[in-house]
C-alpha cells in the first residue's frame, strides 16, 4: 500500500478553520508514516516545523502547476482538498483534470438547507466526501450522496 498523501487547502499562516482541519490532519498522518506535501492556498513560505512540505501558492493556476508537477514526480495516491465546496468545484474543474489521477477526497462544510443541486454535483465528482458537521452530513444524505 502507497503512505502519499497530497493535501489542497488554505494553509495561511495567520490562521484559518481549513489550516486549522489541514495541518491536524496531516500531521497525523504524517506521525502515522505517511509521506505529506500539501499545495498551501494563501500560504507565502514561512518556516514551520511539521513534519510535511508546504508548497507557497497563491492562485488556482499555481495550483495547477503544482499539482500537476506533483502527480508526474511523486506519484500520491491519494489527493485531499480541504475548501468549501465552491471552491473545491474551480479546483475539480481546474487542478484535478488529470487523466490518470489518484482518488480526491473533499472536506467541506455545508452550513445551509437545503443543500442546492449545483453543490450536491460537486460533492457527487468526489470518490470521498466528508461534511465537517452533522448538520452538514444529513443534508447531504437528503441529496443522496455517501457522505
Amino acid at each position: 500500500m502507497d503512505k502519499k498523501r497530497l493535501f489542497i487547502s488554505d494553509f495561511d499562516q495567520t490562521g484559518s478553520g481549513y489550516m486549522q482541519i489541514s495541518t491536524n490532519i496531516a500531521l497525523g498522518l504524517a506521525n502515522n508514516g505517511y509521506d505529506v506535501k500539501c499545495i498551501g492556498l494563501s500560504y507565502k513560505g514561512e518556516q514551520h516545523y511539521h513534519p510535511f512540505s508546504i508548497f507557497p501558492c497563491d492562485s488556482f493556476l499555481m495550483a495547477k502547476g503544482e499539482y500537476h508537477n506533483l502527480l508526474t514526480l511523486w506519484h500520491p495516491d491519494v489527493t485531499v482538498c480541504c475548501l468549501d465546496i465552491h471552491m473545491q468545484e474551480r479546483i475539480l474543474q481546474q487542478v484535478v483534470i488529470e487523466k490518470e489521477q489518484p482518488p480526491y477526497i473533499g472536506i467541506f462544510p455545508v452550513e445551509g438547507d437545503p443543500l442546492c443541486m449545483d453543490w450536491a454535483l460537486v460533492i457527487s465528482q468526489m470518490q470521498g466526501q466528508f461534511c465537517i458537521s452533522k448538520f452538514g452530513t444529513e443534508e447531504c444524505k437528503k441529496k443522496g450522496l455517501p457522505t
